[in-house]
Order: C-alpha cells, then sequence, then structure tokens
C-alpha cells in the first residue's frame, strides 16, 4: 500500500475517533444534565405538582420540563456555567416583560460598596428586606420598586435567599438559580420549595410595556465589557512593552528609572480613579471596579514604565559620546554583560551587547557604545556592537 495512503488513512483513523471521544463527552454531559433537571422535576411532582412536558433548544445541552406548580408555569433547566459549575435554573414566565433585577443576599462586600459612595442600591422601604437582599440592576428605581412593592413577593424573595437560591426579573420573566458543582446531589425538599415560592411570584407581578424599559444587558454583554477592558489594558502593557524593547536599549540613570516607575504608579492610580468615578452610583460599580484593578495592576504601570523609557529615548536628539569598559562578567541568560564603571565607580555596572559578540566575549575583553543624554535628562546606552581598539 502506497505510503500516502496509509498516512491518510490513519489522520482519517485518528479524527473518527477524536470525534467519537468528543461525542461520548457530550453525550455523558448532556445525560447528566437531564438527570439533573428529572430529579428536580420529580422533587416538585412529589410536592404536589405535576410534570406537564419537555423540550430541548440544543442538542448539545440539558432539556427543559415544563411543570405546574399551584397553578402556574414553571420551566425546570440546568446548563453548565464553567467547569465544575451548572446553573440550576426555575423560570416562571411572565405575561409582560419585566425591569431586570438580579438579587442575592448582602454580603459584607455589597455593604461596604455603599460605605464608601461607590455603589447605590435601591431601597425599597422594607428594612428586614433590605438589609437581607441586594438588588443589582440598572432600571429606574419606580420601575424596581414596582416589582417588589407587594410584600408577599418580598417574603418569597427572602425565602429563596434563605434557601441559598439567586433571584433575577427579566423580559424572560423571574428564575430562581443556584450555581452547584456538577457532582453535587440534589435537595429535593429545597427543590419544591424553590418552585412553589416561584409560583407564588406571579399573583402580584405588575405589567409593564416594553417601551417603558430601559434596555437589559445581560450577563453575555457584561462580560464582553470586561473583556474589552481586558483588551485595552493588554493593549497598553504590550505596546509600552514592546516600545521599550524595540531599540533593545537601557536607561542607565537609576533615577531615572524610579521617576518612569513612579510615573506608571500614578498612571494606576490615576486611572482606577477615573473607573471609580465613571462607575459610582452603579449597583455593582465596586464589583466591577476590583475586576478592572486586578487586570490593570501590573499591566498598566508596567506599560505606562516602559513607554515613558522608550520616549526619553525616541525623542533624544542630544550629542552621543563614545565610552569603553572592560568585561567582567558574561551570563550564561540576558542580553546585557558586567562591566568596569566608566564613571569611576568601585562597582561594576550593566551593559547591553548584541548576540553575535556577545557570544565571543570573555572577561577582561575591552568593548565600546555610545552614551545618550536622553530627552528627559536620563542617560540610556545602544548596545555594544563592537571591541573597543
Amino acid at each position: 500500500m502506497d505510503v500516502r495512503v496509509g498516512i491518510a488513512l490513519g489522520l482519517a483513523g485518528y479524527a473518527a475517533f477524536l470525534g467519537l471521544v468528543i461525542s461520548w463527552a457530550v453525550r455523558r454531559a448532556r445525560r447528566r444534565l437531564d438527570s439533573r433537571v428529572d430529579h428536580m422535576a420529580g422533587a416538585i411532582t412529589a410536592g404536589g405538582g405535576k410534570r406537564v412536558s419537555e423540550s430541548r433548544a440544543s442538542r448539545y445541552g440539558g432539556k427543559s420540563v415544563e411543570c405546574a406548580v399551584d397553578g402556574k408555569t414553571v420551566w425546570l433547566d440546568a446548563y453548565t456555567v464553567g467547569k465544575n459549575l451548572v446553573r440550576v435554573n426555575y423560570r416562571l414566565p411572565a405575561a409582560t416583560p419585566l425591569p431586570h433585577i438580579r438579587i442575592h443576599k448582602e454580603h459584607g462586600f455589597d455593604r461596604f460598596g455603599k460605605a464608601i459612595g461607590l455603589n447605590r442600591e435601591v431601597q425599597t422601604g422594607d428594612a428586614e428586606f433590605d438589609a437581607a437582599a441586594y438588588l443589582d440592576s440598572r432600571d429606574r428605581d419606580e420601575d424596581i420598586l414596582a416589582v417588589l412593592g407587594h410584600a408577599d413577593t418580598r417574603a418569597a424573595v427572602r425565602e429563596l435567599l434563605t434557601l441559598g437560591y439567586g433571584v433575577e426579573f427579566s423580559r424572560r420573566g423571574v428564575e430562581a438559580y443556584q450555581l452547584v458543582r456538577a457532582n453535587a446531589k440534589l435537595d429535593a425538599a429545597t427543590s419544591a420549595r424553590a418552585a412553589a415560592r416561584l409560583a407564588a411570584m406571579a399573583r402580584h407581578l405588575p405589567s409593564f410595556h416594553e417601551s417603558q424599559l430601559q434596555p437589559q444587558r445581560a450577563s453575555g454583554i457584561r462580560q464582553g465589557q470586561l473583556a474589552a477592558i481586558a483588551g485595552g489594558i493588554g493593549a497598553v502593557a504590550i505596546i509600552g512593552v514592546a516600545a521599550a524593547a524595540g531599540p533593545g536599549a537601557a536607561t542607565v540613570d537609576a533615577p531615572g528609572t524610579l521617576t518612569a516607575v513612579g510615573l506608571g504608579l500614578a498612571s494606576y492610580i490615576g486611572c482606577m480613579f477615573l473607573v471609580a468615578t465613571r462607575l459610582r452610583g452603579r449597583s455593582d460599580a465596586l464589583a466591577i471596579l476590583v475586576v478592572v484593578a486586578f487586570l490593570g495592576a501590573f499591566a498598566v504601570p508596567a506599560g505606562t514604565s516602559a513607554l515613558v523609557l522608550w520616549l526619553n529615548r525616541a525623542l533624544d536628539h542630544g550629542e552621543a559620546r563614545v565610552i569603553e569598559a572592560t568585561v567582567t562578567n558574561v551570563p550564561r541568560k540576558g542580553d546585557e554583560v558586567g562591566v568596569t564603571s566608566w564613571r569611576g565607580r568601585p562597582n561594576s555596572e550593566s551593559l547591553p551587547v548584541a548576540w553575535p559578540l556577545r557570544r565571543t566575549l570573555r572577561p577582561g575583553d575591552r568593548i565600546r557604545t555610545l552614551l545618550h543624554p536622553g530627552r528627559f535628562g536620563w542617560q540610556w546606552v545602544e548596545p555594544a556592537h563592537e571591541r573597543a581598539p
């Protein structure tokens, strides 16, 4: 048999094997999601509800099961949201669209955001509810208060929070959800109670017209915004570091380097201040600021410092002078070598050296290069390309 035919058959067989493995993994994950939804429906049926129908929106995801709970329709589904996390979801369809309100237990992080004047949360006037629940929403205050205006609705939300669920109002209706580990067992009693409390909210939901509501931002859009911020921060770091590394030169003046580092830190603080000012007054302001601060903690200072050092060289039109030095040490890695100080200092200094020359150097060799004054007064040297005579 021709070798090429054998290779083609081998590649085809390998591709078929990979396809089978992927198909098996997808089917296994789907079966696990289906099993979880069936357990949820079974718990509701055992609690007096009724299983009505089921559907599947995607061949790769779990199924959705429709149940009747206290005369109301509740849809059950589960889907993967992380490597080992599954979102267990109970959804009550609403007759009209609702404002987008995400509610979770109020934690110290949320209270801290409000205490420093960064986060702003709508208060319902119900002291117990306001202390227990945190309302994350960008919709109008009057719309949020209309949704949570009835005491029974607030009581249902509080009970769901106590059971470990989050609550979300949106154009899809009302959802009670949990993020659980993929291999965690279902609490049947909790499942039945959650569906019952969700169904109870239908009695007091107000009606809205689409034109009344603010444009709703799904979690995917929020993730896209964070991705854009991360991309911008990464671009600052890449441009700055690439600009600094491009000419292959080094700043010799230590105060200049420290000043550039200080400017980088100052730019980071300034950026965080601007972001905080821009976000202030939103319910999720502190959470977004923490993510941005973490992403930019290294990139912004490092990129800005590197860019400043590059500008010190790129804008330098001063007269350079030739310096000569004796090699004292040739490290195994890096593009610099140790040399005697051309400034009469007792300690050796480092100089960048072009690779073709560096690999031939030994301690005691003499090299020469150019020393520039720097646009901002920070001296810098070019990589050495030749030996001194």
